[in-house]
């Protein structure tokens, strides 16, 4: 192959290594452009392409990329795997963990500790650059693709939430999104979601919510109460604080105040 290009002029001008990376890149893109892919037809006669991919399985993909970009076979998640698309959007994975944020934890069958999902880097591919699936044999002895646990999957949907739909976290709606209202009665559960991003919306005295791996809504009750808005931020982190005397504290302050508040009402009513 080298032979074949030298006698391109810009190609001779480049050195060693670069020509190197070039021959193999052009190799795999033959390779990749000569590849047949398996398909079939669903019960309308349209194409279906094989193999049959989910979200969240784990699959070798050849990428193929100039510069910085990624230009080598590395496993990836599969995010979108249309049945009748040629190709497929993929997270890659990186034994490399450069923050922890986008740390997921050891994969099922690959050979790394640790793995990071590079979650700014979601990449459309063709079919034609899936090397294979990743697989293993389950407890029946069958072979099944591989893909991550649970946990693992609420994360990278949590990360795609926040990182990409730029959705705020539950903590952050709370503290600069609610105006006046402040939330009482927080359940375990509704402290749980606290660093979750979330899709929210206002009805009535509720704040209304949904994670990003589920289709039910969570309600947090509200009640709007005036106040400096120095004093509301306090009160709010006291509320959402990890410290239990902390969230005490910042409960009798609330109660204090959704009395005064009432009684102030009353008077008024009175009056009027």
């Amino acid at each position: 192959m080298h032979e074949c290009l030298n006698g391109h002029e810009t190609f001779g001008r480049l050195d060693r290594e670069l020509q190197d990376k070039l021959v193999d890149q052009f190799e795999r893109l033959i390779n990749a452009e000569a590849k047949v892919l398996s398909q079939g037809t669903d019960e309308r006669g349209k194409t279906v392409y094989k193999p049959s991919l989910d979200r969240f399985d784990i699959v070798l993909v050849s990428f193929i990329g100039i510069g910085h970009l990624m230009n080598e076979p590395h496993y990836a998640v599969v995010w979108d795997a249309p049945a009748h698309s040629s190709n497929l959007s993929v997270f890659p994975l990186s034994s490399k963990v450069k923050h922890p944020k986008f740390a997921i934890g050891p994969v099922d069958t690959l050979p790394a500790e640790d793995t990071a999902i590079m979650i700014n880097q979601l990449t459309t591919v063709s079919r034609r650059s899936l090397i294979e699936p990743v697989k293993k044999r389950n407890a029946a002895g069958r072979l099944v693709n591989v893909s991550l646990t649970v946990r693992q999957q609420r994360q990278v949907l949590a990360l795609f939430h926040e990182t990409l739909l730029k959705q705020p976290t539950l903590r952050s709606v709370i503290e600069k999104e609610l105006g006046s209202h402040i939330p009482f009665g927080l359940s375990d559960d509704n402290r749980s979601d606290l660093e979750v991003p979330v899709a929210y919306g206002l009805h009535h005295s509720l704040l209304l919510y949904q994670l990003p791996w589920s289709k039910t809504m969570k309600a947090i009750p509200l009640q709007a109460i005036e106040m400096p808005f120095g004093e509301r931020r306090r009160l709010v982190r006291g509320l959402l604080s990890r410290d239990p005397l902390q969230q005490a504290e910042a409960e009798a302050i609330l109660a204090l105040k959704q009395t005064g508040q009432m009684a102030a009402e009353a008077a008024v009513g009175q009056l009027s």
